[in-house]
C-alpha cells in the first residue's frame, strides 16, 4: 500500500467525472444520455477507480459490499424508471379511450 493510492483514486475519480460531464454526448450519440445511463456511468466512474483501490489494499470485504449494495441500488432506480414509464403509458392509454368513448357519444 502506497501513501499515494488514495490520492491517486480521488484524482483519477474527478477527472473520469470531468470527462463524462463535459464529453459532448450529443455529437455522438445525437442526443442527451438517458438520465439512468448518465447516473450509472457517474457511478461508474467513482466506483472504478475505488474498487482499484480496495483491491490495492487487499479489502476485498469492502469491495464486495461496495458493490452488492450499488448493485441493489442501480436495480431499484432502473426499476422505478420502469414503473414511472408503465404509469405514464397506463395513462396515455386512458386518455385515449376516454377521447375515443367521448368521439363515439357525439
Amino acid at each position: 500500500m502506497s501513501a499515494w493510492d488514495l490520492p491517486a483514486a480521488a484524482l483519477i475519480a474527478a477527472l473520469i467525472e470531468a470527462v463524462l460531464h463535459w464529453f459532448p454526448w450529443r455529437i455522438f450519440v445525437r442526443r442527451d444520455l438517458p438520465r439512468p445511463i448518465a447516473y450509472m456511468a457517474g457511478v461508474l466512474g467513482i466506483e472504478g477507480p475505488l474498487t482499484w483501490l480496495l483491491w490495492a489494499w487487499g479489502d476485498l470485504q469492502a469491495m464486495a459490499a461496495l458493490w452488492i449494495v450499488t448493485g441493489a441500488a442501480g436495480l431499484m432506480v432502473l426499476m422505478a424508471y420502469g414503473l414511472d414509464w408503465l404509469g405514464v403509458k397506463i395513462s396515455q392509454y386512458q386518455e385515449m379511450r376516454e377521447r375515443e368513448e367521448g368521439s363515439a357519444d357525439e
